[in-house]
């Protein structure tokens, strides 16, 4: 099984992309991703898809765009419920963290809810640390 990332340009792409991950989505995740959240990600966002066996199985939206703090930030990662644990959310990760570093960025953020403690075990895995807490979101961190 190979896995390889790439960025894509094709805004058609990433929303269909991004459509295909919906039901791996919380309800309270899910009801944020709204059209206009989507166009925003397609508009300003790193996307990086990730592909194994030809299919399409993972993406990743970051913003590496704040040159005064130089943190980036991602906004939006998904992984297809066949693949995960099989290694494509950590070369995701590898690939973003790679792009903030070639764009100037030294920071990694961003937040996931509470009751995602699978998102957060991997964010840790990843590297991450808790930074805050509000309400349902803890918001993580790490030097890249």
């Amino acid at each position: 099984m190979c896995i390889s990332v790439d960025l894509l340009d094709d805004n058609e792409a990433k929303l269909q992309i991004m459509r295909r991950a919906e039901p791996t989505f919380s309800e309270t995740d899910a009801s944020k991703h709204t059209p206009e959240y989507y166009d925003k990600i397609c508009r300003n966002a790193y996307f990086i898809a990730a592909t194994r066996d030809a299919e399409i199985c993972g993406f990743c939206a970051l913003y590496a765009n704040d040159l005064k703090t130089k943190t980036a930030f991602i906004t939006l990662i998904a992984v297809l419920p066949g693949a995960q644990k099989t290694g494509v959310g950590s070369e995701l990760l590898k690939s973003a963290f790679e792009i903030a570093r070639d764009k100037g960025m030294r920071r990694m953020c961003l937040e996931v809810e509470k009751q995602n403690t699978g998102a957060i075990a991997f964010y840790k895995r990843g590297g991450f640390t808790e930074t805050a807490e509000n309400g349902d979101t803890i918001y993580m961190g790490r030097d890249i």
